[in-house]
């Protein structure tokens, strides 16, 4: 019990007589007095009072749902509300998208400016989406001393990333915002600078937890949102790197575990277990040998261009894009582990085919349907 009765001194000491049955008696009123007012307020009285342990776990909130992972950048208005529309009319419930440091608080100990992305998440809510944000990007006043020139420098201080964590908990929790991944993709060098770092990255994600549960009892953390890798040169696979979390006291911590398994050009069903899809079913294990056999593995990216350059396995033909919708979706969901799974992406970002980014969405760039949109929208009927 945290609040031990002996500790406390309401100790009855039978040989005491009736004078001390009488002190015990108005001990024990003032007690349940105690007990009334933490009932009160549980969670807020806790953590005045413990403020070191770990918070409760949300791991079984949310734990189903279909999304995309997106950027809204460049769209406001009209434009911004009729994307999110014709997000909502695929049958999704979620929607995926970067909540930045950089762009909020620019400046040490500045203000935070939340309006660019208030209006994103205020046209998501009022399509019915529930919106996964994702803390990260450092601005440059926080990043560590060997990175400059991008927001993908890991932050110098767990702390300060963790306090702006918990401020965005608490200024979205009024409009519905209580899933909150941290970081996106730690465990490779190229989005988490200069090098993959699991012990800073598992400070961050025991820092936030602290304030984000603080701000908002009811939010679910999202630690993981791992790409796919082998393990060296600055980088982690997915499942050595949910090892080393686990290693430097990541247990406890975090809600829900999150990972990117891409498979192209190969379809779900050709991948082995040192894959990114295979290796899923290894990290619960690692999951449930430190007791976190009960939480979810959420994909919160998955996907295929149909373009790019010509380089061999750079893309896949947009029949087998959409086969893979098919089997991916079904594939994960025979698992009891699954969690929510997000499309990267809804829209092609372009059309040059000098860069494969440009050709994820399920809707090209002028808006015209891929096969597998409809392959989309029947799978997510199909495996609710």
């Amino acid at each position: 019990m945290r609040y031990g009765w002996r500790d406390q001194g309401f100790r009855l000491d039978h040989r005491a007589g009736g004078n001390a049955r009488r002190r015990w008696q108005r001990r024990l009123v003032w007690a349940g007095l105690v007990v009334a007012l933490l009932a009160v307020d549980g969670f807020v009285a806790i953590q005045k009072l413990d403020q070191g342990t770990k918070p409760r776990s949300n791991s079984q909130v949310a734990a189903n749902g279909y999304g995309f992972s997106t950027s809204f950048d460049g769209l406001s208005g009209a434009a911004l509300d009729n994307r999110m529309a014709a997000l909502a009319a695929t049958g999704v419930t979620w929607v995926r998208f970067d909540i930045s440091w950089a762009d909020i608080q620019p400046q040490a100990g500045g203000p935070y400016n939340w309006s660019a992305t208030d209006a994103v998440v205020r046209s998501a809510r009022a399509h019915g989406l529930k919106v996964l944000g994702i803390a990260d990007l450092t601005p440059a006043w926080a990043r560590v001393k060997n990175c400059s020139g991008t927001t993908l420098c890991a932050p110098a201080s767990a702390s300060a990333f963790a306090t702006f964590a918990g401020a965005a908990a608490a200024h979205y929790r009024p409009l519905g915002v209580n899933d909150w991944e941290i970081w996106n993709e730690p465990n490779i060098s190229y989005r988490f600078r200069p090098a993959a770092d699991p012990v800073k990255y598992t400070d961050m994600v025991k820092d936030s937890d602290k304030t984000i549960k603080a701000a908002n009892p009811a939010a679910v953390v999202i630690a993981g949102s791992l790409a796919p890798t082998a393990t060296g040169t600055g980088d982690y696979a997915p499942s050595d790197f949910v090892s080393a979390l686990y290693e430097a006291g990541a247990a406890g911590w975090f809600d829900a575990l999150s990972i990117h398994p891409y498979t192209y050009p190969k379809l779900p069903s050709q991948t082995g277990p040192l894959d990114a899809w295979g290796q899923m079913t290894t990290i619960h294990g690692i999951m449930a040998a430190h007791g976190d056999g009960g939480k979810k593995i959420w994909i919160t990216e998955y996907g295929a261009p149909t373009d790019g350059p010509d380089d061999p396995g750079d893309h896949v033909t947009e029949a087998v894009q959409a086969q893979m919708v098919t089997e991916a979706i079904s594939e994960f969901r025979q698992n009891s582990w699954a969690g929510p799974f997000f499309w990267y992406d809804y829209e092609d970002a372009g059309t040059s085919t000098s860069d494969s980014e440009n050709f994820y969405g399920l809707v090209r760039a002028d808006g015209s349907a891929k096969p597998a949109l409809a392959a989309f929208e029947a799978a997510i009927q199909s495996n609710p």
